[in-house]
């Protein structure tokens, strides 16, 4: 299935092994001391082995996989002395705790905050609606699941129309541990204070609850939300890598 080729030359003539990846279709692609063959020799011989690896996928109706990874953190803040103010909120915004009956506005605000971003590509049920359906069903049917730190954000325009534009889950994790699930905000409403209104009501739903510590993972890329979770007091704990295959186009 995947497309990706790593070798490792041993031979008695070379003094250290070395290591040759080549994905299908893009050529050789590090650095190889090889005494007994040239470079270009070796860059043919890969060459014809990408271009016929390549086109074995395509007449199979797959396109070459190989493995990307994301750097991601894990943070944690206190929340022993926790108080902060929450923003307000521009005209025709909205806040609501949850409800079982908002469960279709969640999983339609999750899709459209996620789609199209980079965790999309880290979790890839988050750029479908229907993968976001099944994990706010599964988040919100869990155990320790937390219905007084699950939030939703709304836009009511002057006609009465309302638009879901924000969303956060949370989870008790173990102990006195808390662990917000997802966050995400619609992209046009973004920059309002609606991410740090979640955010702060759902880290005073902790408190309420007598929880000590509240924890969440982010994408490093995601740099804005990373900034608005050091702005609250998280803290990068650990620092982990998320394999995800991808496909070569």
């Amino acid at each position: 299935m995947a497309a990706a080729l790593n070798w490792v030359v041993r031979s008695g003539a070379i003094k250290r092994a070395v290591a040759i990846t080549c994905v299908a279709g893009l050529g050789l692609v590090a650095e190889f001391a090889i005494p007994e063959l040239t470079r270009a020799a070796w860059r043919v011989h890969l060459n014809w082995w990408c271009c016929s690896t390549l086109r074995t996928n395509l007449m199979s109706g797959s396109l070459p996989m190989g493995l990307t990874y994301f750097k991601r953190f894990q943070m944690q803040t206190p929340l022993k002395y926790f108080s902060a103010g929450f923003p307000i909120l521009p005209t025709g915004y909205r806040v609501a705790p949850w409800n079982s009956e908002l469960l279709e506005a969640h999983i339609e605000c999750k899709y459209q905050s996620f789609c199209g971003e980079i965790d999309a590509s880290v979790f890839p049920c988050l750029g479908q609606l229907e993968g976001c359906d099944r994990l706010m069903r599964e988040i919100s049917t869990r155990e320790g699941f937390l219905p007084n730190a699950t939030w939703l954000a709304k836009y009511v325009s002057q006609d009465g129309t309302v638009e879901p534009c924000g969303t956060i889950q949370s989870l008790r994790a173990t102990g006195d541990h808390a662990s917000i699930q997802n966050i995400g905000v619609v992209p046009r409403h973004r920059g309002l204070g609606i991410g740090s209104t979640l955010l702060l009501l759902a880290l005073k739903g902790f408190q309420e609850l007598g929880l000590r510590y509240a924890n969440l993972e982010v994408t490093a890329e995601n740099v804005d939300a990373v900034r608005l979770y050091q702005r609250y007091g998280f803290r990068t704990v650990r620092t982990v890598y998320k394999a995800v295959e991808v496909a070569y186009s």
